[in-house]
């Protein structure tokens, strides 16, 4: 490797010593890289500060302008499992009325749903919420006879 040697002030010295402390490389091995750069010579892997360094800049340079009056919402109706969920409440309505409380797991494998996601929809869409409840001996999350009202209005409305 040559040897180049400049003079600089003696504040800038201790700048460029700082910078190279900070990103953990030599004074020479700092000025070798600003000098690439300045060249838009690049043949090494960044550092973590100056991935750091460039997303921040993105980051900043990139301002959303998203304006919500101009996207109206076009419907209230929930994305995912809409129509499973209507016909799911006229499933529980229809056990109700016959004098059977169903189960969750029971209403979730006949609209074809997750447990777990179908009862976390009803819930977030309809305000419906199971019960944990023992009948005949087992425990089980159950939509139970007082919630028939409710649903009844919902299916209605």
């Amino acid at each position: 490797m040559a040897l180049i040697g400049f003079n600089v002030p003696d504040g800038f010295k201790k700048q460029v010593e700082r910078k190279a402390k900070n990103e953990g490389l030599t004074v020479s091995a700092y000025c070798i890289r600003c000098l690439k750069r300045d060249m838009e010579v690049e043949d090494r892997y960044l550092t973590y500060t100056e991935i750091l360094e460039l997303i921040d800049a993105r980051l900043i340079a990139f301002q959303p302008t998203l304006n919500l009056d101009k996207h109206p919402v076009v419907s209230q109706e929930p994305i995912a499992g809409g129509g499973k969920l209507k016909t799911a409440l006229k499933l529980i309505y229809d056990e109700l009325l016959n004098g059977r409380e169903p189960t969750v797991a029971e209403i979730s494998s006949k609209v074809g749903m997750d447990v777990r996601h179908f009862g976390f929809l009803m819930n977030q869409t309809y305000n419906i919420e199971s019960k944990n409840v023992r009948r005949e001996g087992k425990k089980a999350r159950r939509y139970l006879f007082e919630q028939k009202n409710e649903i009844g209005r919902i299916l209605t409305g």
